[in-house]
């Protein structure tokens, strides 16, 4: 079942979207502005966003919202009802547009459920959640995210680890000016080279960074390898920096080609970005109910089905090398 945001006040058009939730897999979740559709992608992040054109206000709310939109790489569809809305749609960079004209408008559902289609493509194409099939070594890149008690529990698993692996990159919730301070620990206690990421900043093997504080990190690939960038945003999942953003950017950049570690911590930052790695083929682990601090953000994502092995905090390193080396559990 896919979650989709519909932005609206329209009760035509809520009409229109409870017709076509019964014949596909899509459950909408309608709020009437903006703003309150912030608050929501704060707390779950949607495969997609329909967006009434009525809705779209001149105030800083739209702009965060569609700014939030862009950075988590939801695709948005304006719903218009005039030729202006198809010039906003442009200038406002929404992936699509589609006209919903008048009451007995018939085509209306048929239409919307192709862009929908269209729109949400890694998801329609995407593994089940509950029937994975995740790459069998290859690994690439390992992302790691944790909050409440996270930073020994990073520390663990790293020193588990040596300097032939992949790049690592790490989203630990953390005010701005600590991080820099926390990448220097890890740097003197683990095998790895740890350094906080800067905009731009390219990785290799036995080496990680640690999202800036404040800054939202996302990784990406050219033809030189995997960098990353860092940038402000506003909070996603209720925090900046996002494990979920971080998540996202891993399971679009590399795919099958990434780890995906989700350690202790309090909320559920983390589990629907998992969620997305784990339905790209990427190879997710959980940290235990019995070793976590805070049994939050890992009990959210197994509990949506997002991880492919659950382990004690002691038993994710070699769980890491096992997948490196190609080993099959």
């Amino acid at each position: 079942m896919l979650n989709i945001l519909a932005v609206t006040s329209s009760g035509r058009l809520i009409e229109q979207l409870m017709l076509l939730e019964k014949d596909n897999p899509y459950f909408f979740h309608d709020v009437p502005d903006t703003e309150q559709g912030l608050g929501f992608i704060t707390r779950r992040t949607p495969a997609a966003c329909i967006i009434d054109d009525t809705a779209i206000r001149t105030g800083i709310s739209s702009a965060e919202f569609l700014a939030a939109l862009e950075l988590l790489r939801v695709p948005a569809l304006l719903v218009g009802t005039s030729l202006m809305s198809r010039t906003a749609a442009a200038a406002n960079g929404f992936d699509a547009y589609i006209t919903f004209g008048f009451p007995d408008d018939k085509e209306f559902p048929a239409a919307l459920n192709e862009q929908l289609k269209r729109l949400i493509v890694p998801y329609c194409t995407g593994t089940a959640a509950d029937s994975p099939v995740y790459s069998q070594g290859g690994v690439e890149v390992i992302a790691i995210g944790a909050s409440t008690g996270g930073t020994d529990a990073i520390e663990a698993v790293l020193q588990a680890l040596d300097e032939s692996c992949p790049p690592v990159i790490i989203t630990q919730h953390m005010p701005p000016g600590f991080t820099s301070m926390y990448a220097k620990r890890l740097d003197k206690t683990t095998p790895l080279r740890v350094s906080e990421a800067s905009d731009g900043m390219y990785i290799g093997r036995g080496q990680a960074v640690v999202a800036m504080g404040g800054r939202h990190m996302e990784l990406h690939r050219d033809r030189e390898g995997y960098y990353v960038t860092s940038r402000s945003g506003c909070k996603v999942s209720g925090h900046c920096p996002s494990v979920d953003v971080m998540f996202q950017s891993a399971a679009l950049c590399a795919g099958s080609h990434a780890a995906g570690v989700l350690l202790t911590g309090m909320g559920y930052d983390g589990a629907h970005g998992m969620l997305m790695m784990k339905k790209r083929g990427a190879y997710t682990i959980c940290q235990d109910k019995e070793t976590s601090a805070v049994f939050g953000m890992p009990m959210e994502a197994q509990r949506i089905g997002a991880a492919c092995d659950v382990f004690p905090l002691d038993g994710i390193g070699a769980a890491l090398r096992q997948r490196m080396r190609g080993d099959v559990f």
